[in-house]
């Protein structure tokens, strides 16, 4: 992981971070607890924070969650917990404990029933879930349509300073 945190900016593009406002303006302002699924550096428990009364990040990557951690010190209302959420429900992670839940293109890891079922499992009554999947390329026309959100989506990076070179990408992690 050292090659990676002296790679990686705290603030980077990637195509999962391209939807992060999105997400950010689902999150009721002032609410209590927000939970990020699959969270990986943490970078969006950070960004959700501020808007939150307690963020918290689950990843079941080993590597993950300490480099959150480790990224997140100074941030006073949130926390970490290596998991896996379908598994975490009800132990590490408390059932209806969460106002906020969202999961940015992980859920195709356990699958999508599961995970939902999991994820809703964690809502607070009146709660939010928030999830960004994506879906598998099967057919030529598939992947048409995915190579043609790749230009577009780099031109808007550049045109808000960001870079979406390779070497600011994310390793890929497993679902929180």
């Amino acid at each position: 992981m050292r090659g990676y945190r002296d790679r990686v900016p705290e603030e980077y593009w990637n195509h999962n971070v391209h939807y992060h406002p999105t997400v950010l303006d689902a999150v009721p302002q002032g609410r209590g607890a927000a939970l990020d699924v699959g969270c990986g550096d943490g970078l969006l428990v950070r960004r959700r924070a501020g808007r939150a009364r307690r963020a918290t990040g689950v990843d079941r990557s080993a590597a993950m969650v300490p480099l959150a951690r480790e990224r997140s010190g100074h941030v006073g209302n949130a926390d970490f917990v290596e998991a896996d959420v379908c598994d975490a429900v009800g132990g590490r992670l408390p059932e209806g404990g969460y106002d906020f839940v969202s999961a940015v293109a992980v859920v195709h890891h356990p699958g999508f029933a599961r995970a939902v079922e999991a994820m809703v499992r964690l809502l607070a009554p009146g709660g939010r879930l928030a999830v960004v999947g994506l879906a598998n390329n099967r057919t030529p026309l598939d992947w048409v349509v995915s190579g043609v959100g790749v230009p577009v989506a780099r031109l808007r990076a550049r045109r808000q300073g960001r870079s979406g070179r390779r070497a600011h990408r994310r390793p890929r992690h497993g679902l929180g």
